[in-house]
């Protein structure tokens, strides 16, 4: 089988969230962190006939990047990587060498946020490169005189500068309190997202254009 360049950069963004992956039968691929501050699950366009566990996702997608083109044979303990004369036996981790990968989702699935809002790729290609500058270790959203701003600030020290972006208006009351996220958790892939947030102590990011999203710790429940 193929496996799409769509997925391929999904793994590599899990690769972000935890170094192992174990992927269950079906087309779901779900990964949480070791700390399980953050989860990220997506539908891909593979379907997979059985379960098998990556140990080093990293050293997994650097093999795959040296073959043009490659194939995948998937058989009860290895995966065979294929491409014109090449071939890797590529070996599965059992899961139980699969760090901090089950999650109940039931909570996450469930989950209405007090506010819901797009926010648009370039709002977070900014928002990351203004933190990265400025050295911000945090990324808070507010909510004030109908507008939602999000800010990349130091929590530590918010007399110091700050980078800011006003996300969207609204036309609801939000008497919500600012609710901050650590810049490490927020290991998005590109894109537009739907957020939903609330006095709840995580949120929800849903790609528009992938059918991914993140459920990630804040850091006030830290």
């Amino acid at each position: 089988m193929k496996i799409s360049k769509n997925t391929i950069d999904l793994l590599k963004n899990f690769s972000t969230i935890n170094p192992s992956l174990y992927v269950e039968s079906g087309s779901t691929i779900q990964t949480s962190s070791p700390y399980k501050n953050i989860f990220a699950s997506a539908e891909v366009e593979e379907e997979f006939d059985q379960p098998f566990g990556i140990y080093e996702l990293s050293r997994f997608l650097n093999i795959i990047s040296v073959m043009p083109d490659p194939s995948f044979e998937f058989h009860e303990k290895y995966v065979r990587i294929v491409s014109g004369r090449q071939s890797v036996k590529y070996q599965y981790a059992s899961k139980e060498m699969i760090l901090n990968q089950s999650v109940d989702t039931s909570v996450i699935d469930s989950y209405e946020g007090d506010v819901t809002f797009s926010m648009a790729s370039a709002d977070l290609v900014s928002l990351r490169k203004g933190a990265s500058i400025l050295a911000k270790p945090e990324l808070q959203f507010e909510f004030a005189n109908n507008e939602i701003i999000a800010r990349s600030i130091d929590l530590e020290n918010k007399t110091v500068d700050d980078f800011s972006i006003v996300i969207c208006e609204t036309s609801q009351h939000l008497s919500l309190d600012p609710i901050p996220f650590s810049m490490e958790t927020l290991k998005l892939i590109d894109g537009d997202y739907t957020v939903s947030l609330g006095d709840n102590s995580f949120g929800v990011f849903k790609n528009v254009d992938i059918p991914v999203y993140y459920a990630i710790t804040t850091k006030a429940s830290v």
